[in-house]
């Protein structure tokens, strides 16, 4: 039996508009550092399974010749399933190696805040995850940073979905910082 193009049409857009993003979830982890500027993307979530890594995408500008600029620009998950999922980033930059948790999933997270300078806006340099196994993992590159509290533990099951705050300092550049992240937890 064939279907009608219109059908596979219709089933291939309910699948990529309707799929993972509505994942149910059963808790919104925040932090009390984030950002309140900016725009949040569209929550993302892995299809099946859960986050057990994550990669970070950073872009080094230089700026008045004194102060290097390593905010972040994006964080993806990386998922139980082989997926790996992100809410909104900035176009520009490179995405880092990922961290893995060494045992089990991720189940709390925390930022880590650029210190606030002359012209700079609150922005995010740093992502540290706790996993299951009871490791906290990050990648260790900054300086100037004020490191914030862990967020809520997940109350059942792990983080399966992020959405994140960007704000755009200048568009002709394509230059947008991370200003804020929540993530979700799964059964």
């Amino acid at each position: 039996m064939e279907l009608p193009v219109s059908a596979v049409v219709f089933l291939f857009f309910s699948y990529h508009l309707c799929g993972a993003e509505d994942r149910k979830h059963n808790a919104v982890l925040t932090v009390s550092n984030g950002g309140k500027d900016g725009i949040w993307g569209k929550p993302e979530f892995c299809p099946t399974g859960y986050a057990n890594g994550f990669q970070m995408k950073f872009r080094r500008d230089v700026n008045e010749a004194y102060r290097k600029d390593f905010t972040l620009k994006g964080i993806r998950l990386h998922c139980t399933d082989g997926k790996t999922v992100e809410s909104k980033s900035g176009k520009l930059g490179e995405w880092v190696a990922v961290q893995k948790c060494p045992q089990g999933n991720m189940v709390s997270f925390s930022l880590t805040i650029e210190l606030p300078q002359p012209l700079i806006p609150h922005a995010v340099s740093n992502l540290e995850v706790l996993c299951s196994g009871g490791a906290k993992v990050k990648k260790d590159i900054f300086q100037r940073m004020e490191e914030g509290k862990m967020s809520k533990r997940c109350p059942r099951g792990f983080i399966c979905g992020i959405q994140t705050r960007v704000a755009n300092e200048n568009q002709m550049l394509g230059k947008v910082e991370l200003r804020d992240v929540k993530m979700f937890c799964c059964d």
